[in-house]
């Protein structure tokens, strides 16, 4: 970005996946280490640019081990790696019941999702390894590490359903104090740059990174008056976060997905998780092969009035409506998955027609969760990050369900990335005028 956090240069690459010390497929942190650093090098040494400060964010819900040493200890766990079933009953034989737990640490019970069992599961399962860990660090922590050697903690990574932090007391949890975890985990940074990348004869300031949903929401907090709902959209997720809403978590709440995450300065925020994004990825890839599209053809199709209102009147059982292949563990819909039965493809005439139906169904299921953030009412705006911003069909039929929201794009292209270019300009500059923030309107 530059002072006027306009976008001057983007890279994107896909890395290739791996499988790790027990053959379950995940991202590659040896490709994902050289990326960064070749990345870093190639603009450092460009004379177009003087870099002022380089700051982070990465998904949540991932560790990095680290050893005395500096050296990285394991691969980068999936967090969609099954957990070891006994294992799992006896931390909860240990350390309580399972909606009580959720209750305190804010988030459902999800496995490895909640990262904090992952360092259980590494004490438990690889007893050697977890020996020689110096420090754990969340994965925006971990690419601060990478450029500094500095390790540190802050609270968008601790409070992205962690399962170690208690939200009711703002302290770690009980059992990460009872495992000894709590001496593996740095402390808090106490501002958002975590120290200087030295090199060329330059210090750098490098920030402490942050989770992604949460520096998308601090991008819309610092730059709109207004409260909003953020859906945070990528390819595998839909986040429905209200940074409005600091209420404690039900019962209710948590059996269908609800969860709170932390903002930069430790506030509650309520959230709901729905896995809309791989569903999608999932049928309209289907959809390419059934109609003989390339991949990325559902981002040229336009918005179809008369095709939605097709959608829109189909009715329970009918064979256009979308069978759900992977809501596994999501929202209220998860006992919806079906894993014998293909929606079926052949009653639609077009891909048109059957991406309508798509798009319909998808936000027809995720209304629930949408309802559960927005409890106490919904508010004007809906604003609609990453994912999707470039998908006429799906934001036209989100305004078209939502008639009294206003569906907003900002004209960012990322906002997790603006979040944490803004936090630490800010914090360097605390004088900085805020970019002007425009927005395209559904």
């Amino acid at each position: 970005f530059d002072d006027n956090f306009e976008v001057v240069d983007i890279t994107i690459d896909k890395l290739a996946k791996t499988k790790d010390d027990d053959g379950f497929e995940g991202d590659d942190i040896n490709l994902i280490n050289q990326w960064a650093l070749d990345t870093w090098n190639k603009l450092v040494n460009d004379d177009q640019y003087h870099i002022k400060a380089l700051n982070f964010s990465t998904y949540g819900a991932t560790l990095m081990h680290i050893d005395e040493g500096g050296n990285t200890l394991t691969p980068l766990y999936n967090y969609l790696k099954p957990l070891d079933q006994a294992l799992e009953q006896q931390f909860y034989g240990r350390y309580g019941e399972k909606v009580q737990f959720a209750l305190e640490t804010c988030s459902p019970s999800l496995g490895m999702l909640n990262s904090g069992l992952q360092i259980y599961w590494l004490k438990y399962q690889k007893p050697e390894v977890y020996k020689r860990i110096k420090h754990t660090l969340h994965f925006p922590q971990y690419l601060a590490y990478l450029f500094t050697k500095e390790a540190t903690t802050e609270y968008t990574s601790i409070g992205c359903h962690t399962g170690i932090w208690n939200f009711r007391r703002r302290d770690y949890h009980q059992w990460i104090k009872d495992e000894g975890i709590i001496n593996l985990i740095p402390d808090f940074s106490t501002s958002p740059v975590v120290a200087h990348w030295e090199g060329n004869g330059q210090q750098i300031p490098v920030g402490t990174g942050l989770h992604d949903s949460s520096s998308a929401l601090r991008t819309y907090l610092h730059l709109f008056d207004e409260k909003f709902l953020l859906l945070g959209m990528t390819d595998t997720w839909c986040i429905t976060l209200n940074p409005f809403d600091h209420s404690p978590l039900r019962p209710e709440d948590v059996s269908q997905d609800c969860l709170q995450y932390l903002t930069v300065q430790g506030r509650r925020v309520k959230a709901s998780r729905f896995f809309i994004g791989n569903e999608h990825g999932y049928q309209f890839n289907r959809m390419a092969e059934h109609f003989g599209k390339p991949l990325d053809y559902y981002k040229t199709v336009s918005f179809d009035e008369s095709l939605f209102n097709t959608a829109h009147n189909i009715q329970a059982g009918d064979a256009r409506k979308l069978v759900p292949h992977s809501f596994d563990a999501s929202g209220a819909h998860k006992a919806n998955t079906n894993d014998s039965q293909e929606w079926n493809l052949a009653s639609f005439s077009s891909f048109e027609d059957a991406y309508h139906q798509l798009i319909y169904d998808l936000i027809s299921f995720f209304e629930p969760a949408i309802a559960i953030a927005a409890r106490k009412g919904l508010p004007k705006y809906m604003i609609v990050d990453g994912e999707f911003t470039d998908d006429e069909i799906f934001l036209n039929t989100l305004s078209k369900l939502y008639p009294s929201v206003e569906v907003l794009v900002p004209n960012i292209p990322e906002g997790a990335a603006t979040g944490a270019a803004l936090l630490i300009n800010q914090y360097l500059n605390p004088q900085m005028q805020k970019p002007e923030l425009q927005f395209k309107k559904y």
